[in-house]
C-alpha cells in the first residue's frame, strides 16, 4: 500500500496513519508494511540575496547580512543552497532529522544515498568523529580546506541517522569557498550538503541552476557566483589497514595524494570507478559497469544515474574514423526528420559535414562547446552548465564527442569521464574502422550506417 501525502500536512497525519492503518494491518498479517511516499511541500518563497563579491574573504563574508540570515534559517532546520568551490550544495543541519528530511525531499534523493557533511574547522570535525586515521590526517593537512571528502568512522548519535544511510561511516569535507566556510561557522552546526539539484540531474554550478530545479522547494539560495572547479569533490576512504580507496574521482587526483602519503601507503581506486585511456586525436575511451544495486553505496556518486540531462546522452568513440560523428547524426536524422539533435563537443573536435553543411551550422543540430579550451580543467568547469543548456532546448538526443590533447593527460580526466559515463547511463557508441557499423555498448543495438 502506498500513501502519498503533501508535506505541509505530514505532522498531523503521519501518526494517524501509522497508528490506525499500518499497525493494525501488520498485527493481522494483512500487509507486510505501509509505505508512505513523501512528496514536495506546498510551494514556498525561496529567499535570494544579492550576489556575493567573487573576491570576498571568509572574514568579510561573516559580516554579510545574507550569511547571517541564511545561518538563522539553517539553525531553524530549514535548507539553504550555498556555493562551494566544486558545485552548489543544498545545506541542512546534519544533526537534525527534520532538516535532513527536507534535503532528501527537496531533491527526491534515494534514502540509501549518504550525504557529505561539511565543517569549518577541526573543532567541528571532532564533534562528528573521534577516529582520524594517519592517512586521513595527512590528506586533511595537505588538501583542506579544499575539494576532498574523507570517509571516517562516525561518532554514535553525533549525526542524524539518515545522513549516513545506516553506515557506520560518514564523508566529511572542509570547503575552501569563503562563503561556505562563513556560513557553516555562522550556523554553528555541521552542514550536510549534497548537490543542490533535483536528484539525477546535472549538478548546479551557479545560483541560477539551483533555482531552475529547487525554486519554491527550499528556504533560500546564497549566490556566490560560478563555481571554480565545476565537478564534485574527490571522495576517499582511509581504511583500517592504512590504505586509501578512491570512491569518486575529482580535482584531487591519485598522484597528488600519493605525493603526500608516501610510497608505503597503498592508494587504490574502487572497482566501481573504471579506468580510461585516450591518446592524440582520439576521444575519451570510457570503460565501466554499474555498481552492485544490492549494496549500499559508501559514497555519493557510486550507485545511481547522476548528472543526466533530460534528453538521452550518448558518448561517441570514433576509433579514428573522422566521418563517424557525421554518420551517427545523419543516420539519426534520416529516421527523425523533424527532430533536433544536440552535440556536446570541445575545441579540438574536427568539424565534419552533414548533407554538405558543416555540422555546427546544420539547422537540426544544436551545438554546445564544453570549455573555453581543451584542457581538462576548462571542460570540467563548464560540463554541467553545458549539459543543462540542452534542457532549455527541444533536442531529442545528445551526442558527446570529447577530445583531449595528449599533453593535457592527467588523472582529472578520469573525473570528467566518470561524470560523462554516469550522465550517459553507461552508454557508448563505438565506431569501427570500416565505418559501417556502430555498437551501442549498453543496449547492444547494431545500427547500419551507409
Amino acid at each position: 500500500v502506498m500513501i502519498t501525502l503533501n508535506m505541509h500536512s505530514i505532522s498531523k497525519h503521519t501518526t494517524f496513519l501509522y497508528k490506525h492503518c499500518a499497525v493494525p494491518y501488520q498485527r493481522h498479517g494483512l500487509i507486510p508494511f505501509l509505505r508512505i511516499l513523501f512528496v514536495m511541500e506546498r510551494p514556498r518563497n525561496t529567499a535570494t540575496w544579492a550576489p556575493v563579491a567573487r573576491d570576498v574573504t571568509a572574514a568579510e563574508a561573516r559580516e554579510l547580512s545574507c550569511i547571517k540570515e541564511a545561518a538563522k534559517l539553517l539553525r531553524e532546520n530549514e535548507v539553504v543552497a550555498l556555493p562551494t568551490e566544486t558545485v552548489y550544495g543544498l545545506g541542512g543541519n546534519a544533526t537534525n532529522d527534520e532538516a535532513i528530511r527536507r534535503i532528501f525531499q527537496a531533491k527526491g534523493r534515494p534514502s540509501d544515498n549518504p550525504l557529505i557533511v561539511h565543517v569549518h574547522n577541526e573543532e567541528m570535525l571532532n564533534t562528528v568523529t573521534d577516529t582520524i586515521r594517519p592517512a586521513a590526517t595527512k590528506l586533511m593537512n595537505a588538501f583542506w580546506p579544499g575539494p576532498l571528502t574523507i570517509i571516517v568512522p562516525r561518532k554514535p548519535n553525533a549525526l542524524c541517522e539518515a545522513v549516513c544511510a545506516g553506515l557506520p561511516t560518514v564523508g566529511i569535507r572542509m570547503p575552501s569557498h569563503p562563503v561556505a566556510l562563513a556560513l557553516i561557522e555562522a550556523a554553528q552546526v555541521p552542514i550536510a550538503a549534497p548537490s543542490a539539484n533535483t536528484s539525477g540531474k546535472p549538478s548546479p554550478t551557479s545560483a541560477e541552476h539551483v533555482l531552475q530545479d529547487l525554486n519554491g522547494r527550499i528556504a533560500g539560495v546564497v549566490d556566490g557566483g560560478p563555481c571554480d572547479i565545476g565537478i564534485e569533490s574527490t571522495v576517499v576512504e582511509c581504511e583500517e589497514d592504512g590504505s586509501v580507496t578512491i570512491c569518486r574521482p575529482g580535482r584531487i587526483t591519485e598522484s597528488m595524494m600519493r605525493a603526500v602519503l608516501g610510497p608505503d601507503v597503498i592508494v587504490r581506486t574502487d572497482p566501481v570507478v573504471e579506468a580510461l585511456n585516450h591518446g592524440p586525436d582520439k576521444n575519451l575511451k570510457v570503460l565501466g559497469g554499474e555498481h552492485n544495486i544490492d549494496k549500499a553505496p559508501r559514497s555519493p556518486g557510486m550507485k545511481y544515474t547522476h548528472y543526466a540531462p533530460r534528453a538521452p546522452l550518448y558518448l561517441i568513440q570514433d576509433k579514428g574514423n573522422k566521418k563517424f560523428l557525421e554518420q551517427v547524426i545523419r543516420n539519426y536524422l534520416k529516421t527523425h526528420t523533424d527532430a533536433q539533435v544536440g552535440l556536446l563537443y570541445t575545441a579540438s573536435t574536427t568539424e565534419t559535414q552533414i548533407e554538405g553543411e558543416p555540422v555546427f551550422n546544420h539547422p537540426n543540430v544544436i551545438c554546445v562547446r564544453c570549455g573555453k579550451d581543451s584542457t581538462v580543467a576548462s571542460i570540467a568547469k563548464s560540463l554541467y552548465d553545458s549539459l543543462r543548456y540542452f534542457d532549455c532546448t527541444n533536442v531529442a538526443v545528445i551526442y558527446s564527442i570529447i577530445r583531449l590533447p595528449k599533453s593535457d593527460v592527467d588523472e582529472m580526466t578520469l573525473a570528467v569521464a566518470n561524470r560523462l559515463l554516469k550522465a550517459a547511463r553507461h552508454t557508448l557508441i563505438q565506431g569501427h574502422e570500416d565505418g559501417k557499423t556502430v555498437v551501442m555498448e549498453k543496449e547492444k543495438e547494431i545500427l547500419d550506417l551507409e
